[in-house]
């Protein structure tokens, strides 16, 4: 059984960090996710990993760090992962799972504003 993962790259987010691709990597398969990319990917329904590696536009100076967070699929289910600067220097993104409201996933001890 399959899921599927879709990635949305709001603007203020992509004036603010600049990234090469977001990964997404289920089984040991890696599916690379460009800035304007708006297509969906095909995932196992197991433990998928979403990593990259953000470097911060601030003023005046950029920072750059790696990030990776690990979520469960479910069968049929189509996971849709917002990355959203809705404030400068914001440290979390949305995450919607299917038709479920948007849960807002704290990237933890990840500062990109350092």
């Amino acid at each position: 059984m399959n899921a599927i993962v879709r990635m949305e790259f709001t603007n203020m987010f992509k004036n603010y960090y600049s990234f090469e691709k977001i990964t997404v990597t289920s089984q040991g398969t890696a599916v690379d996710f460009a800035a304007d990319e708006t297509r969906g990917a095909f995932i196992q329904a197991t433990t998928f990993k979403v990593e990259g590696t953000l470097t911060s536009q601030a003023q005046g100076s950029s920072t750059t760090k790696t990030f990776s967070k690990e979520y469960t699929a479910k069968p049929t289910q189509c996971y849709s992962l917002k990355f959203d600067a809705s404030n400068i220097g914001g440290t979390s993104f949305d995450i919607t799972f299917g038709d479920e409201p948007t849960e807002t996933i704290d990237w933890g001890n990840i500062d990109i504003n350092e």
